[in-house]
């Protein structure tokens, strides 16, 4: 999955949702959001692989609700 695909899905479900979701910073490797104050770090690649899309996704059920990516 590309890199701002992961980025758009968690921002439109977080708009849904009526969370919080912005950019924050560039980090050395990563760009660094804020969901609902909580971290969420997303590589700067254009590919990102499955396994850490899903860590990506499974970091953010916390506020996004369990199991959100799969609906």
């Amino acid at each position: 999955m590309k890199g701002r695909d992961v980025i758009k899905k968690i921002a439109s479900e977080a708009e849904r949702r009526g969370g919080e979701w912005r950019f924050c910073r560039e980090g050395a490797y990563h760009c660094i959001y804020m969901l609902d104050g909580m971290v969420i770090r997303v590589p700067r690649h254009k590919e990102v692989g499955e396994n850490l899309v899903m860590d990506i996704f499974k970091d953010s059920q916390d506020v996004l609700g369990k199991g959100w990516w799969r609906k």
